[in-house]
């Protein structure tokens, strides 16, 4: 059993959330006939059509093309960036005689660069098709974050709104701004940027 704070209205709050049929209908989609969890479908990406996989690739573009699949892996299922540093050296040792192995690199800082500059883009269209759907609500979250040791602060732009693909509410995060000053004309100005 799970214990909830419902101070603040919370308690109501939970029996307009229960009252509705959307969350219901929703919980019975993943149950089975006994009230008990299905497990999730396993999610599965088409990337064959994304890269070359003639004859002409060289080792370093396979290892590439290796470390792209690593990173979309990780991206899809939530994966800590510090795992790329074990996974570099376990792709190694489970697989000695392979070139691919022998040219995969792909740390912490090698995936999140893959992620947010390579892939990044994908994600971000994703998000913004969804939030261009007409009848899409939605509201602008921003969190100013202070990086005193690069003497600066972090502003993160983040939207959220229900999600007709997920099914669900989410928060998705649309870019990040490392701001010298900020006042409200420049906040402004770089939320208004990453819409």
């Amino acid at each position: 059993n799970t214990i909830i704070n419902c101070a603040q209205h919370g308690v109501a709050a939970v029996k307009h959330h229960a009252a509705n049929k959307s969350p219901v209908e929703l919980c019975t989609q993943h149950r089975d006939a006994s009230g008990v969890l299905k497990k999730p479908a396993t999610k599965q990406v088409q990337l064959e059509s994304c890269f070359a996989t003639g004859p002409g690739l060289s080792e370093a573009d396979r290892a590439t093309r290796a470390d792209t699949y690593f990173a979309i892996g990780v991206a899809l299922s939530g994966i800590p960036y510090t795992y790329g540093d074990a996974a570099t050296k376990m792709i190694l040792l489970m697989f000695p005689d392979s070139e691919i192995a022998k040219e995969f690199q792909c740390g912490r800082k090698k995936l999140s660069y893959k992620i947010s500059d390579g892939l990044g883009s994908c994600f971000t269209k994703a998000v913004t098709d969804e939030l261009n759907r007409p009848h899409t609500y939605y509201t602008i979250q921003n969190e100013e974050t202070l990086l005193p040791e690069q003497r600066c602060q972090q502003l993160d732009v983040m939207a959220r709104y229900f999600s007709d693909t997920q099914k669900r509410v989410v928060v998705e995060h649309l870019r990040s701004y490392h701001l010298g000053s900020a006042t409200t004309e420049i906040l402004l100005a770089h939320v208004k940027e990453a819409l």
